[in-house]
């Protein structure tokens, strides 16, 4: 009800005119920790410095609050495409080389030639997140930690290199399931992401292609 100062005084509402003394009578005050404040028959006042000797503020705060029951039935919740059902898969892919072929159109095009490795489920995460093993077989087993070797080897697989990818919705899935580039037939556009090998550091003449 205000932000000068914390101390509060009283003042008798019959001194306001008309009705609306009869209105603050019938009002609820609240602090500002939002506890009720029994005034009686009177009307809350915070107290503020001022200059003029006529001139005062006068402040009413009515705070409402709307509970609603969290167990009734919430209709418009059953229209919104939560991530985990939407049907989407990824998978772990390694480039093979570049080649050119020819559009429908008869246009020479670059292609990058990747091949879909095996990728086999060993585990699964929240949010439609899925761990996934790829690679070359195990060999040694001080390239990888202990607690995923037990995962790996649970499922029945030695791949060396791990990571976590998204299958949507993931009930279509189980443990142990190889998903292959077959899982791609159903679709009409596949987003292809690729990482740059890396080239260290290096100035903005090799970076960025500035000249001297």
């Amino acid at each position: 009800m205000g932000t000068a100062c914390s101390s509060y005084y009283v003042v008798c509402a019959n001194k306001l005119l008309g009705s609306r003394a009869d209105e603050l009578k019938r009002a609820h005050f609240f602090d500002k920790n939002g506890s009720t404040i029994d005034l009686g028959n009177g009307a809350l006042k915070k107290k503020k410095k001022i200059k003029g000797k006529r001139t005062f503020q006068f402040n009413m705060v009515k705070k409402f609050t709307y509970a609603r029951d969290p167990f009734d039935p919430q209709e418009y919740l059953k229209d919104i495409p939560y991530k985990d059902e939407l049907d989407r898969i990824q998978i772990r892919g390694k480039k093979i080389e570049m080649r050119s072929i020819f559009s429908p159109n008869g246009h020479l095009m670059p292609a990058t030639l990747i091949e879909i490795i095996p990728n086999i489920i060993y585990r699964f995460l929240d949010f439609g997140k899925v761990g996934i093993a790829y690679g070359k077989p195990l060999d040694e087993s001080r390239w990888i930690l202990k607690p995923e070797i037990g995962q790996i080897a649970k499922v029945g697989c030695n791949f060396k290199n791990t990571c976590s990818l998204t299958l949507t919705p993931p009930q279509n899935f189980v443990l142990g399931q190889i998903i292959d580039v077959s899982y791609l037939y159903n679709y009409k556009y596949v987003n292809v992401r690729g990482l740059s090998k890396g080239k260290g550091f290096c100035g903005v003449v090799k970076r960025w292609g500035f000249s001297r």
